[in-house]
């Protein structure tokens, strides 16, 4: 009897084992957190991703500051750029993906490249197409912002004009 309850235990054990020896495993490191907007994450994975984005724009000729220096003014920049999008107004977000979608082209057709070549070279790069696209769509996003509260500020008269014109 004691046999027999010593092998049912040992099973259930070995089973349990095995169990959580094919149980998937855990990511072995976090997206850590580097930021908080008002509640919105700025995760190192973000701060990885902007920083590959802007070391592909610098000319190998022009001097970078250290990588610690680079990634703390992108952290500033990713601070401000969050700040503003909570100040956008619904009609603001609104930006059709055939819009994202011929900006990708343009940027494609400055570099030489098809839209094909681009994102075969943004997969190169281990930038994801999807994140780069939310980026792009970011970065627009954030021109039209701009653009209306600076040119809330703007008020040329006639008088203005004039004078400009004599």
């Amino acid at each position: 009897m004691k046999y027999r309850l010593l092998l049912c235990l040992l099973a259930m054990l070995s089973f349990s084992w095995a169990t959580v020896a094919s149980a998937p495993k855990a990511p072995s490191s976090l997206d850590r957190l580097v930021a908080s907007v008002n509640g919105e994450a700025i995760s190192e994975s973000d701060l990885k991703l902007r920083t590959k984005l802007l070391m592909m724009h610098i000319h190998p000729d022009m001097a970078v500051p250290p990588l610690e220096v680079l990634q703390k003014q992108l952290l500033e920049k990713m601070i401000l750029e969050k700040l503003q999008l909570q100040l956008a107004t619904p009609e603001d977000l609104k930006l059709e993906e055939a819009i994202i979608d011929a900006q990708i082209a343009d940027m494609a057709a400055q570099d030489g490249l098809s839209v094909e070549a681009f994102e075969a070279f943004l997969t190169d790069q281990e930038i994801p197409l999807k994140k780069f696209g939310a980026w792009l769509k970011t970065e627009m996003i954030l021109a039209k912002i701009q653009q209306r509260e600076v040119g809330s500020l703007i008020h040329v008269s006639k008088k203005d004009i004039d004078a400009f014109l004599a």
